[in-house]
């Protein structure tokens, strides 16, 4: 993990303004975390992001590794108040309190030249209503995809096939998606590749992540039995076959 203090040259070196947290060791990482917070008080700039068109302040984390559980494990509740969703701006629509939520990520749709080399297999309609086996006759859920809903519609049927109450929220940018992912109080399932799902799980308010991966996919779930009070008993990894 490395934070940027002024920003600046972005080569990691002697003179670079990068900082480095590279350990394992948790001392390390504490005392590598409570100097960032205290040097993030002293700096407030604002970096122009050209991609995103908006601006960036100063300083930021960045890592090079999207998903660490033991990490996060140690450390949830600090990193839930370190990360601030900006709920005003980013969200569009909220999932229900009695409402599942099936995320719907649709690899295949957004990476049509990669997604299959990368492995980001997902379930089809009937292993994704099987995942929520347990559900109710009655029990609502919803389907959160970025494109149209008419890729859902066989996902729909498949849930509606066993008495749940199916809505379709599509069509929103990414971080509306990801708004309604946290704000799910029940259970969320999708794709252990997705650090949508993931996060999303490690930030929001759902009751359990169901996290699952295809025996297709070269990719493996990074299984951990989490122990800290935020996480413990909260994820469940699978492996659809």
């Amino acid at each position: 993990m490395q934070h940027q203090l002024l920003g600046g040259d972005e080569r990691v070196e002697t003179t670079s303004p990068f900082h480095e947290i590279n350990s394992a060791d948790e001392k390390e990482i504490v005392s590598g975390l409570n100097s960032f917070v205290s040097e993030a008080s002293k700096h407030h700039a604002m970096v122009y992001n050209a991609a995103s068109k908006r601006n960036v302040s100063l300083p930021f984390l960045f890592s090079a590794q999207f998903q660490n559980l033991p990490l996060e494990d140690r450390f949830h509740e600090e990193i839930r108040q370190f990360f601030r969703f900006n709920e005003s701006s980013c969200c569009k629509v909220m999932a229900d309190p009695d409402e599942n939520v099936f995320h719907y990520r649709n690899f295949k749709k957004e990476m049509p030249k990669r997604w299959n080399s990368f492995g980001f297999h997902e379930a089809d309609p009937q292993q994704a209503a099987d995942l929520f086996g347990h559900l109710k006759e009655g029990d609502k859920i919803a389907i959160v995809t970025r494109f149209g809903g008419e890729t859902a519609q066989p996902y729909v049927d498949a849930f509606e096939a066993r008495g749940l109450k199916v809505r379709v929220v599509d069509g929103q940018d990414g971080p509306a998606d990801f708004c309604f992912l946290m704000s799910a109080q029940k259970e969320i399932a999708g794709l252990w590749q997705s650090t949508y799902l993931t996060w999303a799980g490690y930030l929001g308010n759902a009751t359990r992540v169901i996290a699952y991966r295809m025996t297709t996919s070269r990719s493996k779930v990074e299984t951990y039995n989490c122990t800290g009070p935020g996480l413990k008993g909260k994820f469940d990894f699978r492996t659809i076959h």
